[in-house]
């Protein structure tokens, strides 16, 4: 007895049983609709249910009660409902017509909104009472006739029937006949028999009889003098002629349940090695913290000498003398509920542990108190975390605070008791130029330096942050207008010494307001830095736009033959030309600014290509084609120069249509690109190349004939050809 008991813990240790059990076993959750519940959905199941149901359990899982048996009746949603809340058990026999046949349910709850479906086959039983109505309506009732053992009890659980394999059945037991025969109350005898059964089916008859129940069934062994046997009692009411009754039948299970145990044999063996290729600590421990089982992996992956089963698992595992002070055993055993928590152990890593109760036990019999602890290393988890949470609230490129981190701030720092609070705008004049002459990196070098320097004129309780694209905020508390004033000071000090020391262009724009009153709306005290930035931007921001587009012109003209001489040369033919087709004063002064930044685009093209003396490869000349669509983003990001933006786009279109970058022709082509075109070409072909020698104005004339109405406006040239007549 004590072997088998002992083989029956360790397989329900593993919880391996409930695979291989007859009955089937399904978790549902109740569906709520307006706090009422109207379905229920199918969350795990085991195999003896996916059986039943005939489907798969990846399909199974998920499922609505509604779906899967087309509708379901508001009365079982009751039941279910009732039990999940409650907690309180109930059972009652149904037919499933897709497999004809008959299940008692018993519906239980582990867990609030929650319940438990267990079908017991009872089609046997059913299926015997049908013959015994057959047979008593055909006048051939005989029980007799039946292999099964059987007995009949009325509503008192007196005695009215038993069959020849009953009697035998009870007399192998020890029960004479006469004990057992027709009248005699079997819930007596049911009384006797719990001396020598692990429970009794007293109550579970009872029940049944009282109709509290329309079934019981409960499986034992029972010892006979030559050997043990296995049972299964099922106690099941029908009604005879109108009258309540109760079938009562023992049937020998010891064939099933001695495969039962092989399977679970084989199951435990499987478990144990699912549990060692698991890289978390798996680890059950009796109520006195002594280790149980343990798959010895994870934070239990210990010097073998230590991995002793029974030992206690906070000296074994954490090399305590006593219980860790941080154990949740306790709790666990006191409210019979699982916790978990997350926590860093004293190895430095965060870790994931998970306390759930179990009870070593079978078959309902008391049993010991145990719970497992799953612990898994989450540090690497723990860390990505972190890295998301900083990202998430700092800037890429500046490593500042970013705005997400900031609008947070400033809700939680405008409170009643903290009313001074001062807002400073910071803004990069002409940053889109950077990005556009120089390249985003040269616009990332100025975010940063900008950082740098920022970083330099705030307090150690201010908050710096990159507010927008080339916005920078500060966010200061417990101030007043003095101090906000020397931070602003001190930031325009900054920027002009470091482009002063660095002969580079580099300013901002500031801006910046107080709150100095409870009352006032922290957001409008943002919109009044807002609007101070946008006035001190206006004062500066052409000026330094010029000076950024005069370094601009200077780099280019430091790594190319696009000299001072050759922008006046063509300024001076593109006014002669645009007099001389009456162009308006407007466009005369747009030819003048073309003139100075149609190539401008260049600004990024290596010195080498640029100043190449040999002819160009393909890939280098591809490269240069791109200095018209450069030179047209550079223009747009500025308001003065975005009326020639267009021109500059297109000066290398030709008249036939077979120019760059976008293949123009005819009239197409603005008139303004397609004069400096001209121009362009005639002061190249005039003037010393580093590629080619000047052609006299003779030759170069002849040229643009020639190329007149493929590369150049025909009309244009002529008009252009006659400035010199003159």
């Amino acid at each position: 007895m004590s072997d088998d008991n002992t083989e029956n813990n360790n397989h329900n240790l593993l919880e391996s049983i409930y695979k291989h059990i007859e009955q089937g076993v399904c978790i549902h959750k109740i569906v709520y609709k307006d706090k009422q519940a109207v379905d229920y959905r199918i969350t795990d199941a085991n195999p003896a249910y996916v059986k039943i149901l005939g489907i798969p359990l990846s399909e199974a899982k998920g499922l609505l009660g509604s779906e899967l048996y087309e509708s379901v009746e508001p009365f079982y949603i009751g039941i279910y409902a009732d039990v999940a809340e409650t907690g309180k058990s109930t059972s009652f026999v149904s037919y499933y017509s897709p497999l004809e046949k008959h299940f008692n349910i018993t519906v239980t709850s582990h867990e609030k909104g929650k319940f438990i479906t267990i079908f017991d086959d009872i089609t046997k039983i059913k299926n015997k009472q049908k013959k015994l109505r057959e047979q008593e309506r055909s006048g051939e009732y005989s029980l007799d006739y039946i292999p099964e053992n059987i007995a009949v009890l009325d509503q008192k659980g007196i005695v009215q029937y038993t069959n020849k394999a009953w009697d035998k059945f009870t007399k192998r037991g020890g029960i004479t006949a006469s004990e057992i025969k027709v009248g005699t109350n079997y819930l007596n005898i049911c009384k006797k028999q719990a001396e020598s059964l692990p429970c009794s089916p007293y109550i579970g008859i009872k029940d049944v009889i009282n109709k509290k129940k329309e079934s019981f069934v409960m499986e034992y062994k029972y010892a006979f003098s030559e050997n043990s046997k296995w049972y299964k009692m099922k106690a099941t009411s029908f009604r005879k002629e109108g009258n309540y009754k109760v079938l009562i039948t023992h049937e020998d299970i010891t064939g099933q349940y001695t495969t039962l145990r092989e399977k679970l044999k084989n199951s435990k063996k499987r478990l144990q090695n699912m549990l060692s290729a698991i890289p978390d600590l798996v680890s059950i421990h009796d109520k006195d913290m002594n280790i149980v089982y343990s798959n010895w992996k994870g934070f239990g992956d210990i010097d073998q000498d230590r991995r002793i089963l029974g030992s206690k698992c906070y000296k074994t595992y954490r090399n305590y003398n006593q219980i860790c002070p941080d154990c949740l055993a306790k709790e666990v055993f006191k409210t019979k509920s699982s916790f978990k928590k997350i926590t860093k152990l004293d190895n430095d890593k965060w870790y994931e542990i998970r306390v759930i109760p179990i009870k070593d036990n079978y078959d309902n019999q008391s049993g010991k108190e145990l719970f497992l602890e799953w612990v898994r290393d989450i540090s690497e988890l723990k860390k990505r975390e972190e890295d998301i949470k900083y990202i998430s609230f700092h800037d890429r490129i500046t490593d500042l605070f970013n705005r997400s981190f900031m609008e947070q701030k400033i809700k939680n720092i405008d409170k009643k008791d903290n009313f001074s609070i001062g807002i400073i705008l910071i803004d990069i004049n002409g940053l889109k130029l950077v990005n556009s002459g120089y390249g985003h990196q040269a616009g990332d070098e100025m975010l940063k330096k900008t950082a740098e320097l920022l970083g330099l004129c705030i307090g150690k309780k201010d908050i710096l942050a990159r507010w927008d694209g080339d916005q920078f905020i500060i966010l200061l508390s417990q101030t007043n207008h003095v101090e906000v004033k020397k931070t602003v000071n001190k930031i325009q000090e900054k920027a002009l010494d470091y482009q002063s020391n660095q002969n580079q262009m580099f300013s901002v724009g500031v801006g910046y307001a107080i709150k100095n009153d409870d009352k006032q709306d922290i957001y409008k005290v943002l919109y009044r830095a807002e609007d101070k930035l946008e006035k001190d931007k206006l004062t500066k921001n052409r000026s330094d736009k010029h000076k950024l587009v005069e370094n601009l012109l200077n780099t280019l003209k430091a790594k190319s033959d696009e000299t001072r001489e050759h922008a006046e040369r063509m300024k001076y033919y593109a006014h002669k030309l645009g007099e001389e087709i009456a162009l308006e004063n407007e466009d005369l002064n747009k030819l003048s600014l073309l003139a100075n930044l149609h190539d401008i685009g260049k600004i990024d093209i290596s010195e080498d290509i640029l100043s190449k003396p040999d002819k160009l490869t393909k890939e280098e000349w591809q490269i240069i084609k791109t200095h018209p669509e450069k030179g047209y983003t550079i223009a747009k990001s500025t308001e003065e120069f975005s009326s020639i933006a267009e021109s500059i786009l297109y000066h290398h279109e030709r008249w036939d249509g077979k120019g760059y970058p976008d293949g123009l022709s005819g009239e197409e082509i603005p008139i303004l690109a397609r004069i400096i075109s001209i121009v362009d070409a005639y002061d190249v072909m005039t003037h010393r190349r580093a590629y080619t020698e000047p052609k006299s104005q003779k030759e170069a004339m002849i040229e643009l004939k020639r190329c007149a109405g493929t590369q150049f406006d025909p009309i244009l040239v002529d008009s252009f050809l006659n400035i010199f007549k003159d």
